[in-house]
């Protein structure tokens, strides 16, 4: 098996576990745990703060003793065996067990996503071809869609706990490819952590504190830097609207317009088709515009989106919710964000920047979200709730244009990971580049 198709088929299974159950879970808890939307709010929006922490805490305990497979199978067995055990769980228990139950389910479930970013970039580093990592990932994004789809056609003709058989098949084929992968390849290109925490300290002048510990010591470098905390900022606020809308948006459609399965499914489909287009010419949309523009066209993308629902209303034809959910920004956000983060990162230390942004973008942006989702939901209903994140997504876009245009002034460079060890190498050649 080449090294890419391996790459395409951890987020082929990955995408297709996560889109199975997360995409129809908000309905599986309201109608058939009986949650209230307040108390489906609280259960999302405590799991992905869990998930923020226990990201960074994975990825850095895998950087610091070099232990990413292992750790990642763990968080992979321990994720699936606690997940497909919902249904049974929250009968016994409700609510107030699962408040308790959510936050184990996201432990373990926020290494995953990082350290499969991690392993990625650095197979494809290994033969010069960190640029096609979009091509990599939109694999799982097309995965995410024809497995959504699938699921709501199957939850029609069957019941919604299929998409715990969904996850459980999909996160078993996971778990086989990540144990046959070589211990070896995990393996990050790099010397000794402290040596280079000590290197680090040294090129840029900075007094790392004494006696403390490794997470600290990570932590200490991060917050020093502010245009990367001001780049968390504004990703965070993109990932709660985000948010409000994966959280709500179908259970809105199946109450209030009575939305099939089917519909919700070939929605998601449709919200990966463009996306998919994008992913793919990632690496050329990454030259052409920068990471910054890419950031500024999916907010724009998100606004539209999120402005359609909101105002609108009850005019809204269920079925209009298919070109409207042909979106990009996901294909957009998140390249540029594992480009930021992967630049902003130092070289031993990249799995766990990783970590820190997909905890922000991943697991705390969710957290908020849900909790305002459903607040806004309860007291004011969904209409106002998409209007609320309309207006949250606009003044995010303006907060980052002005701040770009006047206090960061240097010419922006796109690395495309490549530049990160090889400085004098500033340019691109995209017409040597081999497409697949």
């Amino acid at each position: 098996m080449t090294s890419k198709l391996r790459l395409k088929l951890l987020y082929v299974f990955f995408l297709a576990a996560l889109c199975s159950a997360g995409t129809y879970m908000s309905i599986f808890l309201s109608k058939n745990l009986l949650l209230t939307k307040t108390e489906i709010g609280l259960l999302f929006s405590v799991t992905p703060f869990v998930e923020f922490f226990s990201s960074g805490l994975w990825t850095s305990l895998a950087d610091k003793y070099n232990t990413h497979r292992i750790i990642l199978l763990s968080c992979i067995s321990c994720t699936t065996m606690f997940l497909i055990a919902i249904p049974t769980f929250g009968r016994i228990y409700g609510f107030a067990g699962l408040i308790i139950y959510y936050p184990i389910i996201s432990l373990f479930s926020g290494g995953i996503s990082p350290l499969v970013d991690n392993f990625t970039l650095g197979t494809l580093k290994k033969s010069g071809e960190q640029i096609e990592y979009g091509k990599q990932r939109l694999w799982g994004t097309i995965s995410c869609g024809i497995i959504a789809s699938v699921m709501g056609y199957l939850i029609d003709r069957t019941s919604i706990y299929i998409i715990f058989v969904g996850y459980m098949c999909s996160m078993s084929a996971f778990a086989i490819c990540i144990y046959y992968i070589n211990p070896i390849d995990f393996e990050m290109c790099r010397n000794d952590t402290v040596i280079a925490l000590k290197d680090m300290a040294s090129d840029d002048g900075i007094s790392l504190p004494k006696n403390n510990s490794y997470l600290s010591t990570i932590t200490f470098e991060l917050l020093r830097n502010p245009r990367f905390m001001f780049f968390l900022f504004i990703v965070l606020s993109i990932a709660v609207a985000k948010a409000v809308a994966a959280t709500y948006l179908f259970l809105y459609l199946s109450e209030y317009f009575k939305a099939s399965g089917t519909l919700l499914g070939l929605s998601s489909m449709m919200g990966v088709s463009l996306e998919v287009v994008f992913f793919y010419f990632s690496k050329h949309i990454m030259a052409l515009m920068g990471p910054k523009s890419m950031l500024i066209v999916g907010q724009l993308a998100l606004i539209v989106r999120l402005g359609l629902y909101g105002f609108l209303g009850t005019s809204l034809n269920p079925w209009m919710a298919l070109p409207i959910e042909m979106g990009i920004l996901f294909a957009l956000v998140w390249p540029a964000g594992v480009e930021i983060t992967y630049n902003f990162a130092p070289k031993s230390l990249r799995a766990t920047s990783l970590g820190i942004f997909s905890g922000v973008f991943n697991g705390l942006a969710y957290g908020i979200g849900s909790i305002i989702g459903g607040f806004i939901y309860s007291k004011f209903g969904p209409i106002k709730m998409f209007q609320a994140t309309t207006l949250l997504s606009l003044f995010t876009l303006i907060l980052y244009i002005v701040t770009e245009k006047l206090f960061v002034a240097e010419k922006e460079v796109v690395h495309l990971y490549t530049s990160l060890d090889v400085q004098n190498d500033a340019s691109i050649n995209l017409d040597e580049e081999n497409d697949e």
